[in-house]
């Protein structure tokens, strides 16, 4: 003969739906976490990519006032020049004296117009890999979508 026992299920069904609502909880509360952790990881980048692009336009504003100075300081180092070969020329004053201050100065203008040219390539250096920044990343015309699965 077998036994058989009566046992209430209200009891253990309020039991199992106790556990049921503390598990969703849980979940709830780490897709929460988890949802803020990553939003805050999007807000810290996007504040990066912001900084970056600031201090892009920034440099961008430096360098763009140095063009007009280097050509400013070479055209005077030439204008030098120029006189300094008119009064050899004239021989107001002995070419003997100019000549190892023409050498010098012929000397400096080539090194000059060698760094000018060096720092000009630099410049388009800089110019290229910002447009390829500007390509990859264009933080004002990006829009972020962050999608939750929803359970069943």
């Amino acid at each position: 003969m077998e036994e058989y026992e009566l046992v209430p299920t209200t009891p253990i069904r309020r039991l199992e739906r106790r556990i049921e609502e503390i598990e969703k909880a849980l979940e709830k509360e780490r897709g929460a976490t988890f949802v803020k952790d990553i939003v805050d990881i999007i807000k810290t980048n996007q504040l990066i990519i912001d900084e970056l692009v600031r201090s892009n336009e920034a440099l961008k504003m430096e360098i763009s006032k140095l063009y007009p100075k280097l050509d400013a300081l070479v055209s005077q180092m030439s204008e030098l020049l120029n006189f300094i070969r008119a009064s050899i020329a004239e021989e107001l004053i002995g070419p003997e004296i100019f000549k190892p201050v023409a050498k010098r100065l012929d000397e400096m203008n080539k090194k000059l117009s060698e760094e000018v040219e060096a720092l000009k390539a630099l410049i388009e250096e800089l110019r290229k890999e910002r447009r390829k920044e500007e390509k990859v990343e264009a933080p004002e015309k990006r829009k972020i979508i962050i999608a939750v699965p929803k359970k069943a």
